[in-house]
């Protein structure tokens, strides 16, 4: 960061569960709300007090889901799936034009993970999918800083496939 705002606040809660029904399901939950906002003005940001601070979404959470069961030859399966929600975010602070760093509000997103493994010992082979509905979401954006310095959008990470071995 080039500049310090000053002064600010963030509070907030969360609430973290997981509950395992049945022997080998494991059920997990996780929800945040986050309010971080200014007390103090911060001219050179373009800042005001009581505006959202950048890149702080109010509400996120996730959803685990992870089963795992015996097979023989002392084999076990293993399956997990996750959803990801990010909540609205700003990219700086809303006055911060002024400065010539325009704010962008940037969509809520979630992603939906999953993956599968068998493992026996000291070995795991695994096939996960990231970002399985391939959703195309803005993760942040930096604006342009001239003609020489131009936009660079981070994305989130298209639907990726891959296979992980582990030789413990």
């Amino acid at each position: 960061y080039i500049s310090n705002a000053g002064a600010a606040v963030s509070k907030g809660t969360e609430f973290s569960s997981m509950v395992a029904p049945v022997p080998g399901l494991k059920l997990g939950l996780n929800i945040a709300y986050t309010e971080a906002y200014l007390t103090v003005d911060a001219p050179g940001l373009g800042g005001q007090q009581g505006d959202p601070l950048p890149s702080t979404p109010r509400f996120s959470g996730s959803t685990t889901l992870q089963y795992e069961y015996p097979l023989p030859h002392r084999l076990k399966a293993q399956f997990d799936s996750v959803w990801r929600y990010v909540g609205a975010r700003n990219t700086d602070f809303p006055g911060s034009a002024a400065v010539g760093e325009p704010n962008y509000r940037l969509s809520s997103y979630s992603t939906l993970d999953f993956s599968a493994g068998i493992a026996q010992d000291r070995w795991t082979a695994r096939l996960f999918v990231r970002n399985a509905t391939d959703r195309y979401a803005y993760v942040f954006i930096v604006p342009a800083g001239g003609p020489d310095e131009p936009a660079s959008n981070v994305i989130l990470q298209p639907r990726t496939v891959g296979l992980i071995g582990l030789n413990i």
